[in-house]
């Protein structure tokens, strides 16, 4: 069964938080990590390629960084992207 997260460049770390923010909500990085069994520096990496792409926000928030997910019409927009950098390639 084809992937479509893994199909537009996402990891397998970067879709696990994207999806647990889709289906939790808000969480802190440390709420996130402890959710996920993960170390901290390990999901920064996935969090800041994930924010690169649109795909979650953060903010602060009692001087805590909160994550969120963004709407998942984002990833089409991201497929549209890749999609019309291709077409510009070809002869």
């Amino acid at each position: 069964m084809r992937n479509p997260l893994r199909d537009i460049g996402l990891d397998e770390r970067q879709e696990e938080v994207y999806r647990t923010l889709i289906k939790s909500g808000e969480m802190t990085i440390t709420d996130l990590a402890r959710k996920l069994g993960i170390k901290r520096p390990t999901l920064y990496l996935a969090i800041d390629e994930l924010i690169n792409l649109g795909l979650i926000s953060d903010k602060k928030q009692n001087r805590k960084r909160v994550l969120s997910a963004i709407h998942p019409r984002r990833l089409i927009q991201i497929v549209r992207l890749k999609t019309s950098a291709i077409e510009n390639l070809l002869p």
